[in-house]
């Protein structure tokens, strides 16, 4: 009996030490502790967020990466590391018995795509505004979606315009049925001087691959530009000469072509800041054959165009001072064959070469703009034969001035300015016209006036030739 007892209680005392010890491994708590890495430059990621689902808690990384899980009884769980500037990461782990864990983790970065935020010096116009100014403004993806030949090829899928044209490289935008004069084409605020207006075998002599954006103006402010376009004005934006300065170089390549006139271009343009001063540089070279049609080759509608431009401008907190040289060559044939065309076609060749000043000058919450532009333009037409048909040559010096104002008076903005223009006009060959010079002056002021939900605008322009 006594030794059934003895063998009773030590079966007792092993079955509660097994169960002691069982209890002791399964409450057993562990330490997890890691760091968040970059995987491109191994920096400590900040501010990632750890969850543990085992045991449903929650941590973020310090400045230095790190991170800690204490009191996990977990042998087998998984750990999530989300952060808005990188991918997801799952990490799975198994606790080996009586031990602890350190985890380095590195997450790979993601691309945020978000829409570009444009900042000028210019107050932001409202969308009312816009309606009420611009018919139309074409930038960013959509300028390089609708990027063709010429202006008016870009431009001709917008609302309320066409193109006028004979051949390809000639066309000009037509606005509401209106064209020739009664559309001016500006660069950066400035006409842009050729004979494009006068016939429909002259081309506009402008390069819109580079530009920042195109806008198609409208309304009584036209009348600071000009008496005749009453159709409205299109205005590509370039800032050849910069008006303001980027912390680092800027660069830009593109290459563009076409299957239907096996064209192409390619174009190159940088940005140099070196405080206060900005460096622009830009050149653009283009080629087309002629142009396939369904029934062959239109013959005689090739092209070639070299332009470009280098700006330089000071840029300090009163404004911007600058000045810029550009040159333009086009070659291109206009096909025969046409009513109202040459019998058997025409090549035209044309050089201009422009020298532009640019002053900005802030006046508290007013501006005071100055430009300036010289402009040499050559245009020779050659027959069929080889013999040059016309030739006309055009001399023009321009000026402008104006003062834009905020809130005066009952008046929201406004602008009061005056232009300058002598334009000396040369033509030779088989045209029998005479040379002429020409002088213009003009005064003209645009206002604004707004009163609860009534908008005024009107445009005032004075002439003297």
């Amino acid at each position: 009996m006594r030794i059934n007892f003895l063998n009773r209680l030590k079966l007792f005392g092993a079955i509660l030490f097994l169960f002691f010890n069982i209890t002791y491994s399964q409450n057993q708590n562990f330490e997890l502790t890691g760091k968040i890495l970059n995987a491109e430059n191994s920096e400590p990621v900040a501010n990632a967020l750890i969850q543990l689902f085992a045991i449903n808690q929650f941590t973020t990384s310090s400045n230095d990466g790190s991170f800690i899980f204490s009191n996990i009884n977990a042998k087998k769980f998984r750990i999530k590391i989300t952060h808005i500037a990188f991918q997801e990461k799952l990490v799975d782990l198994d606790f080996d018995e009586q031990t602890s864990k350190t985890l380095t983790v590195y997450l790979i970065p993601k691309i945020i795509n978000l829409s570009p935020v444009v900042i000028s010096g210019n107050s932001k116009l409202s969308i009312v505004e816009e309606i009420q100014q611009f018919s139309s403004i074409l930038s960013g993806k959509e300028l390089q979606r609708n990027l063709s030949q010429t202006l008016a090829s870009t431009l001709k899928n917008e609302a309320g315009l066409s193109i006028r044209s004979m051949g390809p490289a000639p066309s000009r935008p037509v606005f509401r049925g209106l064209g020739q004069e009664r559309v001016l084409i500006s660069e950066d605020g400035i006409k842009t001087i050729d004979l494009s207006s006068s016939s429909p075998d002259h081309a506009v002599t402008l390069e819109p691959f580079q530009s920042e954006r195109i806008e198609v103006l409208r309304g009584p402010k036209i009348l600071t530009k000009t008496l005749t376009s009453v159709g409205g004005v299109v205005n590509v934006v370039k800032n050849d000469i910069p008006n303001q300065i980027h912390n680092q170089i800027h660069f830009n390549a593109g290459v563009y072509y076409e299957s239907a006139n096996r064209g192409y271009l390619t174009g190159v343009q940088t940005e140099i800041p070196y405080n206060p001063f900005a460096l622009r540089f830009e050149l653009n070279r283009r080629k087309t054959d002629d142009i396939k049609t369904p029934i062959g080759y239109l013959k005689n509608s090739l092209s070639k165009n070299l332009n470009g431009n280098i700006g330089l401008s000071f840029v300090e907190e009163f404004g911007v001072i600058g000045s810029g040289i550009k040159i333009y060559n086009l070659n291109y044939g206009v096909p025969g064959g046409f009513v109202g065309a040459h019998p058997f076609g025409v090549n035209i060749d044309i050089e201009k070469q422009q020298i532009n000043f640019l002053s900005e000058i802030n006046l508290d919450k007013n501006n005071l703009d100055l430009r300036f532009s010289n402009v040499q333009y050559r245009h020779k037409e050659f027959e069929y034969n080889g013999l040059i048909g016309s030739e006309f040559a055009i001399n023009t010096n321009s000026a402008t001035l104006n003062f834009e104002h905020n809130k005066f008076s009952i008046f929201d903005e406004g602008i009061l300015g005056i232009s300058f223009e002598h334009r000396d006009f040369n033509i030779g060959g088989y045209v029998f016209s005479p040379p002429s010079y020409s002088y213009n002056i003009s005064t003209f002021v645009y206002e604004n006036v707004k009163a609860e939900k009534l908008n005024l605008e009107f445009g005032l322009r004075y002439s003297f030739d």
